[in-house]
């Protein structure tokens, strides 16, 4: 257990602020204070932002003005607390590191998991203090991120083409992912290499059109045909484990056949009704409500909020709960199956940056890429691994400190 030091603040009523009693984290890590400090002495001159929107109960969804988006200016003082500045004006008449927090929700454990930024002149993320440690991020003359050192000291490194393309990435295991492009500035090769093993590689080929006409990975090649709408009709995929695949669409372009996955009938809505194994029904917001399975009659049912965000699904052998923050990110996952489970997100901006059990326990952190959707690290259970991913960015294998590949997907 850790005795988190005083470092949030809050206001009482319109005076001065007070602090708030020190708050008990389930997880060994740095003080907040001490973090800043060492983002004092390695990034000097940051601008540092926190930034949080939440709701505080479900009657904001007919309330908006129980949304809260504040932003506050914190200054360091003597004592290594944060306090907030009176106006935004103050803030250009200091010098030295400046902050910005938030309000703070009636959960203030999770609250205090939130990331400070810091960013450079030129609006680069320089640094990112989360409550497992400090994360840097270096750029070149261009503002193009050159490196990401996270909170363990994982440095991952990238390089740049004079047209500003990704030519390499390097992870901190030692594999090397490479990055070729033809005229267009399509990809046409990733390489994922460590010394002289390739993990895995994909070279891919296009039409006049753009359309990708091929790949070939470790497994072979899979060939790609499309009609005269650029629909994909057939794959043809290295057998014996991956056969041929064909496709039908209608006429406003609902896939309504794969001699993989038989026959599907839509609506005028253009919603799925049916398909092989399920039948479906929507509400009027176009929400999936109900799925009943054609063999067996199995029923599971799906509730939304007034946001048309998943709230609850039922089925016969468990159910799902979620809970969102203002941003409309999943902050909570409920799964009851005969015992409960509850897992919890902190996030960075869009991505899952610290995932936590129903203790408020971390129990996995995140790093990812400037890519959207690009996880790079996943540490958990004290261990690192390493994400790799082929030209869609889909996730192919993760590797381990040494470079070996534990997990592979499909």
């Amino acid at each position: 257990m850790f005795d988190a030091p005083t470092v949030m603040y809050a206001q009482a009523d319109r005076g001065d602020a007070i602090d708030v009693a020190p708050r008990e984290v389930t997880h060994q890590v740095p003080s907040i204070a001490t973090l800043i400090q060492k983002m004092q002495s390695e990034v000097a001159g940051a601008v540092v932002l926190q930034r949080r929107l939440f709701i505080l109960d479900q009657s904001a969804i007919q309330n908006p003005k129980s949304k809260i988006d504040e932003n506050r200016y914190l200054a360091m003082v003597a004592e290594g607390k944060l306090k907030p500045f009176a106006s935004t004006a103050m803030m250009s008449q200091r010098s030295g590191v400046s902050e910005v927090s938030d309000s703070h929700s009636d959960n203030p454990t999770l609250d205090d998991l939130d990331p400070i930024y810091s960013y450079d002149l030129n609006g680069n993320r320089i640094s990112m203090i989360d409550p497992t440690g400090l994360t840097t991020y270096t750029y070149d003359t261009l503002n193009r991120l050159t490196s990401i050192r996270n909170n363990k000291g994982q440095v991952t490194s990238f390089t740049y083409d004079a047209l500003n393309r990704r030519t390499s990435m390097t992870h901190a295991n030692g594999v090397v992912m490479t990055y070729t492009y033809d005229a267009a500035s399509q990809l046409t090769r990733l390489a994922h290499q460590f010394g002289a093993t390739t993990i895995n590689s994909f070279d891919y080929t296009y039409d006049k059109i753009g359309n990708r006409k091929s790949k070939t990975n470790r497994d072979g090649m899979h060939d790609y045909t499309y009609d005269t709408l650029n629909r994909l009709i057939q794959t043809t995929n290295p057998l014996p484990s991956n056969p041929l695949e064909t496709y039908n669409y209608d006429a406003v372009g609902n896939r309504t056949n794969s001699n993989q996955n038989g026959s599907s009938v839509f609506n005028s809505a253009n919603e799925l009704n049916e398909d092989a194994n399920f039948t479906y029904e929507y509400d009027n917001n176009g929400n999936m409500t109900r799925k009943t399975a054609k063999v067996g009659g199995a029923i599971t049912t799906y509730e939304y909020d007034a946001e048309n965000k998943l709230l609850r699904a039922v089925s016969p052998s468990n159910m799902a709960n979620y809970k969102y923050d203002g941003l409309g990110r999943r902050v909570e996952k409920e799964i009851i199956a005969g015992s409960t489970t509850v897992s919890r997100y902190v996030y960075d901006n869009e991505d899952i940056l610290l995932e936590l059990n129903g203790s408020n326990t971390i129990v996995a952190r995140y790093t990812h890429g400037p890519g959207i959707d690009e996880p790079l690290i996943l540490e958990k259970n004290n261990q690192s691994f390493y994400y790799h991913a082929d030209g869609l960015s889909s996730i192919m294998e993760l590797t381990n400190q040494s470079g070996t590949v534990v997990q592979r997907y499909a």
